[in-house]
């Protein structure tokens, strides 16, 4: 093919190439869904953003953000969950994505439309509703991370009762970002105890065949001797720590995601959990809004005076709400149709999930 007649007209399309480029391959992870576990990231990784009516109206809701000089050469994502109605995001009064809503966590890569400043964050719902939808149950959550990070962890346990072993797998998705070949690292996983102890650290070498945008799969396997079971009246939480380090370095990126051992099944009507047999004292999905606007001790006490030891709903729940139910032993008991094909990535992890699929 010949080559254009004016030099400059070349520059001038290959620089736009090279300006469009990074919105296109963002692009192709609008809607995507968020992780199924909740990273835990050091405290200077992430940050909550406020979302508030926004003056003009229209159906809008906004926040703004400092961009942290700190955050150059990192990927910032931007994770929405617990909003019920359908919605579109801005950035910088940039459409840049969607969502059906449903409380269903979406993330976002904004690295490509941050300002050196300030940068605004809108979303605006459908202009036809009468209403503006409750937002009491939203989380907006900016996540920076590395440009090779551990983006997803699914942990699955099988316990030998006789033993009184567990197999524990820890199933990651590795995201790279790098504009560069990898130069090498080294994953390694802890496992923390529920007393504090460390198992580990395992390890393996990480290697990519090409730098830029590439993700690949690797799983750990470690069996837990004398381990403790996660039950309502002892809900034992372990910790996976995964810390990914380049060669040459000696720390990097930690992220931590907490799980437990063991199963719960249903059986006349009784739970059995970790050992404990437990008479179901069920609180309906009419209180999710309710949990949504209390605090912690606010939300316990509910439960307390209720006397509630399992939550029932079909929507999905927040992460802190799961995180509470968690430490605290109580139940989410999910009743799904075959036919509705819904599950929420975000509860996997969760000890204290129960799902029963209905005939």
């Amino acid at each position: 093919m010949p080559y254009p007649r004016n030099p400059y007209r070349l520059f001038i399309s290959i620089l736009i190439l090279i300006l469009l480029v990074p919105h296109f391959i963002t692009a192709q992870e609008l809607n995507q869904e968020a992780p199924h576990a909740f990273i835990h990231l050091e405290q200077n990784r992430f940050l909550e953003l406020q979302l508030k009516p926004s003056p003009s109206g229209e159906n809008v809701f906004e926040t703004s953000f400092r961009y942290n000089t700190e955050w150059t050469d990192h990927q910032v994502f931007l994770n929405i969950s617990g909003i019920t109605a359908a919605f579109d995001i801005y950035i910088n009064e940039f459409r840049f994505g969607s969502s059906k809503g449903d409380r269903m966590p979406v993330e976002f890569n904004i690295s490509p439309l941050l300002q050196p400043e300030y940068n605004s964050v809108k979303i605006r719902f459908n202009s036809g509703e009468p209403d503006l939808p409750d937002l009491s149950c939203s989380e907006v959550l900016l996540h920076v991370r590395d440009p090779l990070h551990v983006r997803d962890i699914q942990i699955t346990s099988y316990t030998d009762e006789e033993k009184n072993s567990s197999l524990v797998r820890a199933h990651l998705w590795v995201k790279s970002y790098l504009t560069e070949r990898n130069r090498g690292r080294t994953v390694y996983l802890t496992i923390i105890t529920p007393s504090g102890e460390s198992i580990g650290p395992l390890s393996k070498t990480l290697k990519f065949p090409l730098a830029f945008r590439q993700e690949i799969e690797m799983e750990f396997e470690k069996t837990i001797k004398n381990a403790e079971r996660w039950s309502p009246s002892s809900p034992s939480l372990y910790t996976a720590e995964i810390e990914v380090v380049e060669s040459g370095f000696t720390d990097g990126e930690v992220i931590r995601s907490s799980f437990g051992l063991g199963d719960i099944m249903l059986a006349d009507s009784l739970f059995i959990v970790g050992g404990d047999t437990l008479v179901p004292v069920v609180a309906s999905s009419e209180i999710t809004d309710q949990l949504c606007s209390k605090s912690e001790e606010n939300i316990l006490d509910l439960f307390r005076t209720g006397n509630y030891n399992v939550f029932r709903s079909e929507q999905a729940v927040s992460y802190s709400l799961l995180d509470l139910f968690d430490r605290e032993g109580i139940l989410l008991w999910r009743q799904e149709s075959p036919n509705t094909g819904k599950t929420f990535r975000s509860e996997i992890n969760h000890p204290c999930v129960f799902r029963q699929e209905l005939e």
